[in-house]
């Protein structure tokens, strides 16, 4: 099983060397920086590495007082110090700037493992130096992005949080995402189906210099790692409402408007339609919908190029022209997951295909899973005694066997609109709107954004 571990970072140059001592009390590491026992003790070989960490460490602080000379991590951030002072004409500059910086104080710590390093927007002034404009819900949009990302790739059984040196809201906001990618994990991967997604959340106590002669072994500073949530996480959270994908935070030219409005409408209807069918137990809707759409990620990776070559670096402000809902990402994420998970899966599909499908319902909620399996078994029953050659209504199907069993009866036929409880009750296989073909195949009568514009389901849309 492959691990994900996640570590949020402030400015490591502040950190003095303690002795973090494990749970357990049996295992202790002497170190300026929990990423190091995390990554020995807590994740393993089969460990993916990730740090969060703000743009605004570029401007990393100059030490103040007395320097910590005992601390490696102090250490490792002056000699590298170098590098957030090259000059950018960019943002897209000032954060490959911070992400080498990053890069190379973890290579300087002695660690061996592969890092990614995540850069994401800060607002205020975090490091006294530059100001950062934009709305804070950016943070959690640029590391849901980059995440959402990976674990659409990879199939992590577990994620691990380190939030011990996490600054401001980057621990709680990262918690919120560790959730969001393990939904998107559920949704992309079915292996994950039976076991889900394990979750393990660790922090250490305070950091507070005790009074001389209160110090651990060595004089050392000890502090417990402590593991603060542990959750097995086997449904996926819900989005109820649209967002609007991504304003504008100030006037920009009529081109990149134009662009921004074109893509906002195609994150809502690509993403918004198969999110659609996911959020109702609707299987051959959410095959029909996966056809019409190439890839949802496509679109929201053109939204954050916008994004960044729209930020603006100009004497000591950075600003931001744009700001993505971070709920956008998630709906986008989870209509990228089962665009991937229905690789393969044709429409018009047949019904031993829905059956596999009904997986990805299940975590969502059981529930919804034995609807459609239950009507998936009627509807194999009823094409196992029906006798067609070509593309046939299910409801005719149906009629057919009524007529043998009563035949003295009429069954007149009656114009049906499609409705929203016979539509969720049925797992979106309203008979009237459902054909059969050769090889158990079935389809719409209609275009499917028809049918559920018809029937009535659909997400409230909000700014």
């Amino acid at each position: 099983m492959r691990r994900l571990l996640i570590a949020t970072w402030g400015s490591p140059a502040e950190w003095g060397t303690v002795r973090y001592v494990l749970e357990d009390g049996r295992q202790t590491y002497e170190t300026c920086t929990t990423l190091k026992p995390v990554l020995k003790y807590l994740c393993g070989e089969s460990c993916d590495a990730v740090l969060v960490v703000l743009d605004s460490l570029v401007d990393l602080p100059s030490p103040k007082g007395r320097p910590r000379e005992e601390s490696e991590c102090f250490i490792c951030c002056e000699s590298c110090r170098n590098i957030l002072r090259s000059s950018y004409a960019s943002y897209i500059e000032l954060r490959e700037n911070v992400r080498r910086f990053v890069e190379e104080v973890v290579r300087c710590l002695g660690i061996e493992a592969k890092v990614r390093v995540v850069v994401a927007p800060a607002v205020g002034s975090p490091g006294g130096n530059r100001r950062f404009r934009g709305e804070a819900q950016d943070f959690e949009s640029v590391v849901l992005y980059e995440l959402g990302r990976l674990v659409l790739e990879e199939s992590y059984g577990e994620i691990i949080l380190d939030l011990t040196h996490g600054l401001n809201f980057m621990p709680s906001v990262t918690l919120r995402v560790a959730y969001r990618l393990a939904s998107v994990l559920l949704v992309a991967h079915k292996e994950l189906r039976e076991g889900g997604v394990r979750l393990r959340v660790y922090n250490s106590d305070p950091y507070r210099r005790p009074p001389s002669g209160l110090e651990g072994a060595g004089g050392i500073p000890e502090v417990r790692l402590n593991l603060i949530i542990e959750d097995q996480i086997k449904s996926i959270q819900l989005v109820h409402r649209l967002p609007r994908p991504v304003r504008s935070l100030r006037k920009l030219n009529s081109e990149v408007e134009s662009e921004v409005g074109s893509l906002r409408r195609k994150l809502l209807e690509d993403a918004g339609l198969i999110y659609l069918t996911l959020y109702y137990p609707l299987p051959l809707a959410l095959c029909a919908a996966v056809s019409k759409v190439e890839s949802p990620l496509k679109s929201l990776e053109r939204v954050f190029e916008l994004w960044l070559k729209q930020v603006e670096v100009k004497d000591r402000v950075v600003e931001r022209a744009l700001t993505i809902n971070p709920d956008t990402v998630y709906v986008s994420l989870l209509a990228e997951a089962a665009t991937r998970r229905l690789q393969g899966i044709e429409y018009p599909t047949p019904t031993d295909k829905l059956k596999e499908i009904a997986e990805i319902y299940n975590a969502i909620h059981s529930s919804y899973y034995y609807i459609i399996s239950n009507e998936i078994s009627q509807l194999e029953k009823a094409l196992e005694e029906a006798s067609y050659s070509n593309w046939i209504r299910y409801n005719e199907i149906l009629r057919q066997k009524r007529r043998e069993e009563k035949p003295e009866e009429e069954y007149p036929s009656t114009k049906i609109t499609p409705n929203t409880r016979i539509m969720i009750a049925h797992a979106g296989l309203q008979k009237e709107f459902i054909e059969v073909g050769p090889s158990k195949l079935l389809r719409y009568t209609k275009d499917v954004e028809r049918i559920l514009e018809e029937s009535g389901l659909k997400l409230e849309r909000k700014d």
